[in-house]
Order: C-alpha cells, then structure tokens, then sequence
C-alpha cells in the first residue's frame, strides 16, 4: 500500500485510510498478502460481530475508515500507528480487523493485508458483512440454512426489527424484497457490489438498501433475524425525518416515497427495472355536473355537462381501493358482526363503466396497461392516522388468485393493519395505536408466514381476509 501526502499534513494510503497525527505515521507493508497466524484467528468471535449496525467509530463517531475488530466486534476508526484501532490491537491484543467498505482484512499492529481463502473463517465473515449471490444460487431459494446457533430460518423469510413504534417501514422492505425481479437487481446487480457512496461517505439508498436485501437474503446469518437500523437512518436524514426511526407513519406514503428515490437514482437499470414492474396505465374520463334547483332554491337533480367531458391518460404506481361505510352492529366483537366486501367488487371502480361521483363531476377509470406487479391500496383512513379508532374496518374477501379485467394475478404481500392498545385513558377509554404486519407466500412450498418484528410464524391461507388489509402486492401470471 502506498501512502501520498494530502493538505494540512495527513497521510492517506491507497485504502483511503486516513491517519490525522501524521507526525507519528509508521510505514505501510507493502509486501503481498499473507496468511493470519492461527494464534490470531483463535482470538476471533463469530457471535460478537453485528454488521447491521451503523458503520460508526465506537470512540470517535466518525464513519471514516471504520474497521471492525473481529475478536471484541467493536467499530473503530483507521489503522495507522496513532489510530484508534490500531490503539486497541495493542491494549486488548487483538489483531484481526475487517474493513467494513472495502471488506479487506488486515492484521494489526503488523498491518498488512490478510489472504483470505474462499471457504475460510475470514472468508464466512466477509460474506456476512456484504453477501454475494450467484444467478444459479437464487433458482432454489428460499432454502433451509441455520444460523450460528444452529437455530433454522429460511433465506428471505427472516424477521426484521421493527425500530419504528408501528412498523410501518419494516412491512414495506419485507414486500419489495420479495418482488423477485427486484430482488434479483439487487442480489446480482451493480448496486451489490457495495457502496453507493454519498457526501458522508456512507452506502447511500441504493447501497444501504441493497446490503439489507442481500442480508435478509443470505444463508450464512449469524443470527436468524436482522435490523434496518442504518437503512432507517439515512432515510431519516435524506427525508429530513419525513419517515423518521421514532415516530409512526403511513406505509403506503413510505412506499411510494421509496419507489420514487428508487426511480430518481442515478442507475438507470435500476429505474427500468422498477417502472417495468410497477408502472401501470389508467384512462380517468370526467364529466362535470351542474346543479338544478327548483324556484325555492331546493336542490332537485344533477345534470351531466356532456359535452364538457375530458379524459386524461395518466401513469400510476397504485390503485387506491374505497371501502364501503361500515355496518353497524351492537355486537363488535365477532367476525360477522364486521362489515365485509369482495376484492372483485372494489375493483369495478376501474372498469371503465363504474361511476365516481366527486363533488363537481362524475369520473370512470378504465385500465390501459397493467402493471406486472399490481399495488393495491385500501383506504380505511379517510380522517388520517389521528384518529384509528374511527377508521373503516371493513374486511375485505379476497383469494390467492384474482382475475382483474381479462388479466390474471396471483397474490404475493399482504400488508396489513393491527389497532392495539397503547395505553389505558380512563375506565371506558384506550389511547389506541397501529401495528402492522405483513404476509409473504414461499410459492416454493405453497405456504405463507407473518411477520411481526423479528416473530416469523406460519398462517393458513384461507384466513388472510380476516385481517385488515391495507396493501397487497400482486403479481400477474
């Protein structure tokens, strides 16, 4: 490694490792990689090392050259003669490290590069700070695999913790890792080969968001569940905490922000792929009304302004879906009591011959194109997420297979909403709060799973409709 001389007196070698006292700076081996002495690697401890979280120096704060000690799992910065990691390999004795952008190991306070063998313990924890996938590998997924604890999971159906109070991010990275062509992109293309870096010297989206697929993705985790954690913070930031980490929001507003970043990167497969997937074509006609009144003034018909009619062709990420006003029953506490409505019916708003009445006109919706993967939304918040109680809790009936307009699709994600208590008010009152959760089938093996946080649990299929459902994904057949 070859070290050049920068502004104000810093040293910075070839792996962009900086070391700010560079009056003390020793040389840098320059020799060829070489192996790690077995005294070193017996040092090392799998179950210490957590690579989901935030690349940060524990003792500087910095997310400059940030290595990770392999025998304590601390984030420390640099590895020159007066850096902190350095510091540590000589107080603690520990010497291997892994550089957690350029997932080089080397070997301190000697620092020299290490030769890590395919197949080796360095090798294992290489690909469980940034999995690596072959095209040939994801025709058999999902698979069984087991973890450090010989505790089973299956790749790609691994809980996820939930840093929001609700959840409401977690629901909408477990669905779009499970639209395979996305999945696909970022298993194997080119945003899995690490960093997307931005000012801050970090991953970005597409990098942050492509490791945390990759993860929920791999079959060597050292435990069966992962954490969003630096994900969740740089949407936080780049958001400026429109989806912050301590607050609730509306997965449905999430998604579609996520969707749009996605389409305006600067990875123009990436766009393709998505707008291919989820982009679909909707004709919307509408017609203005006028009001007739009679001599009282009284309000006696509405009168369509035929030749007033516009139609607008428009592109569309989802359909929103509007329930049905709610029955009302004395007794709320039996399924049957709650109102219900068939999936098919909701989609007779985009038939083209439905109509919708607004205020000042009426509108069709008809499907031009449909979309690969169909986002549905069903709107049960029609006076915001202020007030849960007095959302639509209409259940919708639906199948794993839904003909819609001559196309077929069959269903992928059900995201759906829980209403928990939060905390008692009074006797007679709850400060009730939102949790959701999320259903993913393994096509594999004909089966389906919840998801809640990292909880993983099996559900019958017949019983999806009895849950709240908010978004589905569908993908046509």
């Amino acid at each position: 490694m070859v070290s050049v001389k920068r502004e104000f007196g810093e040293i910075i070698d070839s792996d962009g490792d900086v070391d700010h006292d560079s009056n003390k700076v020793g040389k840098i081996d320059v020799q060829q990689k070489r192996s790690v002495p077995k005294v070193y690697l017996d040092q090392i401890d799998m179950k210490k090392l957590d690579f989901d979280r935030e690349k940060v120096c524990s003792v500087t704060l910095s997310r400059s050259n940030v290595y990770c000690c392999l025998s304590s799992g601390k984030y420390l910065q640099g590895r020159g003669q007066n850096s902190v990691a350095f510091k540590h390999a000589i107080e603690s004795d520990h010497h291997v490290f892994l550089n957690l952008k350029s997932l080089k190991v080397y070997v301190l306070p000697e620092n020299y590069e290490a030769d890590v063998v395919p197949g080796s313990l360095l090798s294992d924890i290489v690909y469980a700070a940034s999995p690596r996938f072959h095209n040939s590998q994801l025709q058999t997924f999902p698979k069984v695999c087991h973890d450090l604890n010989d505790k089973r999971y299956l790749n790609g159906f691994v809980g996820m913790n939930n840093l929001t109070p609700d959840g409401y991010s977690v629901v909408v990275l477990q669905a779009l890792a499970h639209v395979l062509p996305i999945r696909d992109y970022f298993l194997l293309g080119e945003s899995s080969s690490g960093y997307n870096t931005d000012e801050n010297d970090g991953p970005g989206l597409i990098g942050s968001l492509s490791l945390l697929i990759r993860k929920l993705w791999s079959c060597k985790l050292l435990r069966r569940n992962i954490s969003p954690h630096e994900l969740l913070n740089y949407i936080s930031l780049v958001s400026k905490r429109r989806f912050p980490v301590d607050d609730s929001r509306d997965p449905r507003s999430f998604l579609l922000w996520l969707i749009s970043s996605l389409c305006a990167s600067k990875e123009p497969s990436l766009v393709r792929t998505v707008t291919d997937q989820f982009q679909g074509h909707v004709e919307i006609t509408s017609t203005p009304i006028e009001t007739v009144v009679d001599e009282k003034g009284k309000t006696m018909k509405f009168k369509k302004l035929e030749a007033a009619t516009t139609t607008q062709k428009t592109k569309f990420w989802l359909l929103s879906l509007d329930l049905p006003q709610m029955n009302l029953f004395s007794n709320g506490n039996s399924a049957n009591s709650v109102s219900q409505t068939k999936l098919e019916t909701l989609l007779q708003k985009f038939n083209g011959e439905t109509e919708y009445h607004t205020k000042d006109s009426i509108k069709t919706y008809r499907i031009l194109k449909h979309p690969k993967f169909l986002i549905l939304h069903f709107n049960r918040f029609d006076k915001g997420f202020t007030s849960i109680k007095d959302r639509n809790k209409t259940l919708v009936e639906f199948s794993e297979k839904l003909e819609f307009s001559g196309v077929h699709y069959k269903l992928l994600v059900n995201i759906t909403h829980d209403c928990v208590i939060q905390m008692k008010i009074s006797d007679t009152e709850d400060l009730l709060a939102s949790r959701w959760k999320v259903h993913l089938a393994d096509t594999l093996r004909d089966q389906w799973y919840e998801f809640d946080d990292i909880e993983v649990n099996k559900v019958e299929k017949e019983f999806l409709f009895l849950k709240e459902c908010y978004i589905q994904i569908w993908q046509r057949v």
